[in-house]
């Protein structure tokens, strides 16, 4: 039986695995993929230390190298269910096994929205992408499409100017979302066109990306564009299925949580991209990471002292 069961490989997850390890507790980490989102990111600018940007897989991938220094057991799997929240041990399954633990916490984060338009299922992987960092290099000298007006669509825009022969934004508001410094670079890149208040509305092609159809929100006006990829980069949802029938979650899937990142359920906590209210940030989800650690570490002590003066009553 571990101390506290981490599910979710992030930003997030690492970090907890580092705290909560340095205090001397068993921890493992279950992950199905380690880096999460972050290690979709070609080029993370804002996260302190690293004053030339640093990739994200090589971000995570130092986080990993620490938790695992630090002693916190990795296992990559997918979990399937948490059961006995609101008792002691907890129950984490897996497609393969359980495990149990005295605290939890729930660090899946998010996995990409998907525009649900005709053509964007059949020709994903085939032209059709989430992740410009795993994908781009594929597109080398092409034209490609990407949909969105957050950071991470404007980011991605970038990193494709470099590689692609011409990169088309399609966002479906007039104004951008993304910070002002991303959004300067883009509009001063020759080879990025913009075109706004439009939608996505169909993916095109008999084997591969070939076509994009575009609407205009405002008149409705429809048009093609060539293109041999598209990058759908719109944000992301919750993974947290697995567990919305146990712990408190909002309408869209977030965990609810207390000021100490404590879900519904007692020593059960939530940081990162799965919870409401979070930043959907890489430095915030490592500062969430580390309060729920040391909430949980508390809420264990704690739990272990009650524990102990039971038993001295008893005897």
């Amino acid at each position: 039986m571990y101390d506290i069961i981490i599910i979710g490989g992030g930003p997030a997850g690492l970090t907890a695995g580092i705290y909560a390890s340095r205090f001397m507790l068993r921890v493992l980490l279950i992950a199905e993929i380690i880096g999460g989102q972050a290690a979709s990111t070609d080029l993370v600018e804002n996260y302190p230390g690293f004053p030339e940007g640093i990739s994200g897989p090589e971000l995570t991938e130092k986080m990993l190298r620490q938790a695992r220094r630090f002693g916190v057991d990795v296992i990559h799997e997918r979990v399937v269910e948490l059961k006995n929240a609101a008792s002691n041990p907890k129950i984490v399954k897996t497609e393969t096994g359980k495990h149990e633990a005295a605290a939890i916490i729930v660090a899946t984060g998010g996995e990409p929205q998907k525009l649900k338009i005709a053509g964007e299922r059949r020709l994903s992987g085939k032209g059709v992408s989430y992740c410009v960092s795993c994908d781009g290099p594929l597109f080398r000298n092409k034209e490609v499409i990407v949909v969105g007006g957050g950071d991470r669509a404007i980011s991605g825009a970038l990193f494709l100017s470099q590689l692609a022969k011409k990169v088309t934004l399609i966002h479906r508001r007039e104004g951008l979302r993304a910070a002002e410094i991303l959004e300067k670079r883009a509009l001063v890149n020759k080879k990025i066109e913009f075109i706004r208040s439009a939608a996505a509305t169909e993916v095109i092609g008999s084997g591969t990306v070939e076509k994009v159809k575009i609407k205009n929100v405002r008149s409705g006006e429809e048009k093609y564009i060539s293109a041999q990829g598209i990058f759908i980069l719109i944000g992301t949802k919750p993974n947290t299925n697995f567990l919305r029938e146990t712990i408190s979650c909002s309408k869209d899937g977030y965990i609810v949580t207390n000021e100490d990142l404590m879900a519904s359920e007692s020593g059960v906590y939530a940081c990162g991209d799965c919870r409401q209210g979070s930043l959907h940030q890489i430095v915030a989800a490592a500062a969430e990471g580390t309060i729920a650690a040391s909430a949980a570490y508390k809420y264990m002590s704690k739990e272990r002292h009650t524990g102990t003066e039971a038993q001295r009553n008893k005897s």
